[in-house]
């Protein structure tokens, strides 16, 4: 063999044995130093005898490969079929942003697996946590590193709502996603994020244009259990945020009924056939397009000021299960739904903890319908990178918002959760056999078989 070659596979061996164990690339601590167990390799190989018995002097570019190898353990680097180990850690210059990129797996694999452990990844999380802390505390940040304190934000957002009792925490991270974005764009920190204020239309454009059937029977229970709901709300001041998400959430519905088709007579003209209802593409006003500079409908960002404020009084509410004259109008429904986002990221936070306080049974009957509805909707809006999204931790939020739900001497508070109970039951069987249960699981019942969710059954 070549001496060259010798060497060059001789440090490959090195290279081997000194790769360390994943667990080294994932805790705070340095890896472990095994530039003595590569030494010992090499001492052992110099030992072994050769073919014929007799010692073999080593070739000059043997020696001098040996003497490269020696001089680059001097410089302290761990040798491993990755790369160095150390050298690769210097380039992490965000330790915050890469703790919270590694919570964000932990969480979302233990949703996909029946045993995993959680230590190291809310780990990971409080240090992605204490780290944004720190950043704050020194406010303003360079521009680059205010989106990347955005970035880190947006990832602890989506955790959040990977973990099952992380309900509150999921609201706290989009307030914080929306504090920043809005500190962002008031002090015109250039980034990633601001390239194009309107860049979530790209992406949510083309599947409202083509947007799929609702079960009519399916929206108008909804409507109807957030009727109920009335007179428990009137009493309420104008601006209490139960009275809000409610509004919004009648508002999500509403635009999506279809009205009835009047019989065609024999003497109308004949027409070519409509698409099937559960794909069809459904026309939207055009007075319900708002233009924006870019020429596209407008969509309402989550995590901006909202255009509009849903009025509570000027809900329909004796005529809530009547469709309009006109088309369903999706981009309307959307909007509504994002507003209800709106709200938990923008109402004051004492309203919002009292709102998520298990002993506020109308915080919890309000909570119950705000999930059952997302349940419903956001698999219909949701974008194609948003299909593979799980959805057992937000199964756990609701079980454990209407566990909680109890009858009291001034209130039967349980009558008025039927109807997520029946959502909540079908969601629950269908994660039952399939721990993965994702949007796109959802949609794909909510065409083929929406009776599932009238009926609180597995689908089909």
């Amino acid at each position: 063999m070549d001496p060259k070659a010798a060497a060059l596979v001789e440090d490959l061996f090195d290279g081997w044995l000194a790769m360390p164990s994943m667990d080294d690339f994932l805790v705070a601590e340095d890896p472990k130093n095994i530039s003595s167990q590569s030494q010992e390799t090499v001492d052992s190989l110099s030992r072994i005898p050769s073919s014929t018995g007799q010692d073999v002097e080593p070739s000059s570019d043997v020696q001098t490969a040996a003497s490269d190898r020696t001089s680059r353990q001097r410089r302290e680097h761990t040798k491993s079929r990755l790369g160095c180990v150390l050298c690769k850690r210097r380039k992490v210059k965000y330790t915050y942003l890469m703790n919270a990129i590694l919570g964000l797996a932990g969480s979302h694999l233990a949703l996909q697996v029946t045993e995993t452990s959680t230590e190291a990844t809310l780990s990971h999380r409080q240090k992605a946590i204490q780290g944004l802390e720190r950043t704050f505390a020194n406010w303003p940040p360079p521009a680059e590193e205010a989106h990347i304190m955005l970035a880190t934000s947006y990832l602890l957002c989506f955790q959040s709502s990977y973990i099952e009792d992380g309900f509150l925490e999921h609201i706290l991270s989009l307030r914080g996603c929306a504090v920043l974005s809005q500190l962002i764009l008031e002090e015109s920190l250039q980034g990633p994020f601001t390239l194009e204020v309107n860049m979530h239309n790209v992406f949510l454009e083309s599947k409202l244009k083509s947007f799929p059937h609702l079960d009519q029977e399916l929206a108008c229970e909804a409507l109807n259990s957030l009727h109920d709901l009335r007179d428990l709300l009137v009493p309420l001041e104008a601006s209490s945020i139960e009275r809000a998400i409610i509004a919004a959430l009648v508002e999500t519905i509403l635009p999506l009924l279809e009205p009835e088709r009047e019989p065609k007579s024999d003497t109308d003209p004949e027409t070519t056939l409509a698409p099937s209802p559960i794909i069809s593409p459904l026309a939207t006003p055009k007075n319900s397009l708002k233009p924006t500079p870019y020429g596209r409908m407008h969509i309402q960002n989550p995590l901006c000021t909202p255009d509009c404020i849903i009025d509570f009084d000027k809900i329909p509410w004796d005529t809530i299960t009547i469709p309009a004259s006109h088309a369903p109008d999706p981009v309307k429904s959307f909007n509504a739904l994002m507003y209800s986002l709106l709200i938990l990221a923008n109402w004051p936070q004492d309203l919002l903890l009292n709102l998520f306080d298990h002993s506020n049974q109308l915080g919890n009957v309000v909570m119950a319908h705000f999930l059952a509805v997302r349940f419903v909707i956001s698999p219909l809006s949701s974008p194609q990178t948003g299909m593979k999204t799980p959805v057992g931790a937000m199964m756990k939020w609701m079980e454990k918002i209407l566990d909680a739900i109890e009858d009291d001497e001034a209130e039967q508070w349980t009558q008025y959760v039927e109807w997520p109970k029946k959502i909540l039951r079908c969601v629950k069987a269908n994660v039952q056999r399939k721990k993965g249960l994702n949007h796109g699981d959802i949609y794909e019942m909510l065409l083929t078989d929406p009776a599932a969710f009238k009926e609180g059954r597995a689908r089909k």
